[in-house]
């Protein structure tokens, strides 16, 4: 599947990000209220399904986070031991 078969689809509210294997990766606004966002994922991967291919699968972008404390707590590890 090439992403000029999924563009066309897209009506300018949200970003193609990634095509892998049968998963469309989109990238919606953030001003958009939870429900909208879903109502609009959903709308568009019942498009793709019925016109494109129908065991696609349509996903919101993973968003990262931005939180500095746990940035820097990854990686560390805890020992279950406690000095005495």
């Amino acid at each position: 599947m090439e992403p000029d078969e999924i563009t066309p689809y897209l009506n300018g509210t949200c970003t193609l990000v990634a095509l892998k294997d049968r998963y469309v990766i989109v990238k919606l606004p953030e001003h958009l209220p939870t429900a909208e966002r879903g109502r609009r994922l959903l709308s568009l991967e019942k498009q793709l399904r019925g016109q494109v291919n129908p065991v696609l699968e349509v996903l919101l972008e993973p968003k990262l986070d931005q939180n500095k404390l746990r940035q820097k707590l990854r990686g560390v590890s805890f020992s279950e031991t406690r000095p005495t």
